[in-house]
């Protein structure tokens, strides 16, 4: 079992190891909110008022990964390292391949906010707008 990843309001990232000793990963973001890790122990989190995606490397250096984007929430990583971010005032499901290309997913979606792979390999992606929903997908590589 690995490291949880956890953001704070007040700009922090902790990590919480095995054994539940908690301590600060990175610090001195404004608005973190989604964190996910991939295969190399990247994490990524959304500064989400800033529109930016930070990947943090293992030492806790932050990198600015992807900008642009209008309210980044949700994140999810695929076994392939393929970034999905829910874009919440956009409406939309973004893929982030580990190169930085964009590619939509999905779209229309009200206030996609949250989302994690199943172990059947789907995307479920909850909705907290006035639709209440939660989407199932199946991204393509």
């Amino acid at each position: 079992m690995g490291n949880l990843y956890a953001a704070t309001h007040g700009g922090d990232i902790y990590v919480i190891d095995p054994d539940g000793v908690a301590s600060v990963f990175a610090s001195g973001f404004t608005t973190p909110f989604g964190v996910a890790v991939d295969s190399s122990d990247t994490v990524y989190i959304t500064e989400h008022t800033l529109g930016n995606i930070y990947a943090i490397g293992p030492g806790g250096e932050a990198e600015l990964f992807a900008s642009g984007l209008t309210n980044p929430e949700g994140l999810a990583i695929d076994a392939n390292d393929n970034l999905f971010v829910a874009d919440t005032a956009d409406g939309i499901l973004l893929r982030i391949d580990p190169s930085g290309v964009q590619t939509i997913v999905a779209s229309g979606m009200s206030y996609p906010v949250s989302m994690a792979f199943g172990p059947d390999g789907r995307l479920y992606l909850a909705c907290a707008g006035s639709s209440g929903r939660v989407y199932v997908l199946t991204p393509n590589p």
